[in-house]
């Protein structure tokens, strides 16, 4: 009986340790959130304080140090969102979910979502190029310098092959909020259709213009799209737009508000995240 005691009590002790152990390995994916690094890759010092949500507020001597910075904090907070981010556009989502994930990477490679993201980054100007790869260099300082464990998401999912931050996943992920935000791409395709079997004064019949709003000559589509052959062969539909869909904002007026100056609030109804993008 006290050789059962005993060894009761030292799987107590080890079972205690244990979780000891993995709390504090678990605590080690948390942001760094007082003293200092020493990383490569800005040119001066950077502070990041936060506030008592948790918010970082970001000083550098430079909108490039602060670009840095705000990519390295967002690795800091974000590492499993922006791994998953740039996979949805990257159409490899499969590699980390399953045969789950092929249908969202199949339709996103045939959407050509990165391909068009590398196109974009061709155009760009030098300062705007700066800035992408003044962030992504601060993403991929923090994944050199990050020693203590993934986030618990990375774990459950036993998925740790995280490669490096590209300006191109940051530009992918613009297109794909755009995607988000393109509710009305059925009503551009009406619109399409219709341009090429009605005159402008029949279109404004289906989409009339706004009150009081002067409206703007529709373009030469021909001309936009390289002279491609865009005529549809199906008939023309009106899709109803859906009760309760769009962004709402708001303005005062400066003679209303403490500091004189105008406040305008902006609310766009995006999908539910966690964290909040």
């Amino acid at each position: 009986m006290p050789k059962i005691k005993s060894i009761l009590k030292f799987a107590a002790i080890l079972s205690v340790i244990i979780l000891i152990a993995g709390w504090a390995w678990l605590r080690s994916s948390l942001p760094l959130t007082h003293g200092s690094l020493s990383v490569s890759g800005s040119d001066d010092t950077i502070k990041i304080v936060r506030d008592n949500k948790g918010i970082p507020h970001i000083k550098a001597a430079s909108l490039k140090d602060a670009y840095y910075g705000l990519g390295f904090v967002h690795a800091q907070d974000r590492l499993w969102q922006m791994e998953m981010n740039r996979r949805i556009a990257q159409g490899r989502l499969a590699e980390v979910v399953g045969p789950s994930g092929l249908g969202t990477d199949k339709f996103l490679r045939t959407l050509g979502v990165y391909a068009r993201a590398k196109d974009a980054w061709i155009t760009l100007n030098p300062d705007t190029k700066t800035l992408f790869e003044a962030y992504a260099a601060g993403v991929n300082a923090f994944l050199e310098q990050q020693s203590g464990a993934l986030p618990p998401e990375f774990i459950l999912t036993q998925h740790s092959n995280i490669e490096p931050w590209s300006p191109i996943d940051s530009i992918a992920w613009t297109k794909m909020m755009a995607w988000d935000l393109s509710g009305n791409w059925r009503k551009e395709l009406n619109r399409l259709q219709m341009w090429y079997n009605f005159d402008e004064s029949k279109i404004d019949e289906f989409y009339p213009p706004y009150r009081y709003e002067t409206r703007k000559p529709l373009p030469d589509l021909d001309d936009i799209y390289d002279g491609l052959d865009l005529k549809p062969s199906h008939q023309v539909w009106v899709r109803q737009q859906e009760d309760g869909l769009g962004s709402n904002n708001w303005v005062v007026n400066g003679t209303r508000t403490e500091t004189g100056k105008p406040l305008l609030a902006h609310d766009p109804p995006l999908g539910l995240t966690t964290p909040r993008v």
